[in-house]
């Protein structure tokens, strides 16, 4: 008989029996300790079935000694699904520090009433991502990449996003050199004020020679 269903039929006898009946009030507190248990307050699911395990242990007989070991094991899953949680929690902040959001998500994916931090951080991640998404698929093709690598520093598991990186870079690598074509042109505008500078100067000194030889001439 599974300690699930001990702990119901024990429950369910508190109509044949006085409402004091500490075996009833036990398995009470035990289904009162997995309902906060699966809602994550774990020191309050503590707290319960260590109390059913009292009143329990008090009880003669041989249905209080068959509850009260299904009342241990049951203490000691907690614990066990405690330490997992722990375990996932930790694993998951971990993960979002390095952006790797949906394996965080999938790592929490058992404990959907646990983390909420966790899980919120996990769906800001998600928005954030997609809103960088959607601005380098609109933006032009020399600015997408970078557009995409922001979404990627929110959430680099992203799916999609690895293949409209690589398409976004592949689209910016195929454009003209902007940067070439403009240095051409600084290069070009300064050999040219070069030259004009130069011819002036060498025009000017021409004409003060020219100047000096006529006036020599004259005396």
């Amino acid at each position: 008989m599974t300690s699930l269903r001990i702990l119901a039929l024990a429950a369910a006898a508190v109509t044949a029996v006085p409402a004091a009946d500490p075996l009833v009030h036990a398995s009470e507190l035990a289904l009162q300790a997995r309902e906060r248990s699966r809602l994550c307050h774990v020191h309050d699911a503590f707290r319960l079935l260590d109390a059913a395990i009292r009143e329990t242990g008090a009880v003669p007989g041989d249905t209080a000694a068959t509850l009260l070991a299904r009342l241990e094991a049951e203490r000691l899953d907690l614990g066990a699904r405690s330490r997992e949680f722990q375990n996932a929690q930790r694993d998951a902040k971990r993960l979002l520090a390095a952006a790797r959001v949906e394996s965080a998500a999938a790592r929490l994916a058992a404990y959907p009433e646990c983390a909420p931090e966790e899980h919120a951080e996990i769906e800001r991640r998600r928005v954030a991502a997609r809103a960088w998404t959607q601005r380098g698929g609109s933006a032009a093709s020399v600015d997408a990449p970078g557009f995409y690598r922001q979404a990627a520093l929110e959430d680099c598991e992203m799916p999609g996003l690895a293949a409209a990186l690589e398409n976004a870079r592949r689209r910016a690598a195929e454009l003209p050199c902007r940067g070439c074509a403009i240095s051409r042109r600084v290069v070009l505008g300064v050999a040219l004020a070069g030259g004009l500078g130069a011819g002036a100067y060498y025009g000017y000194r021409y004409w003060e020679r020219r100047q000096h030889r006529l006036a020599g001439a004259a005396y």
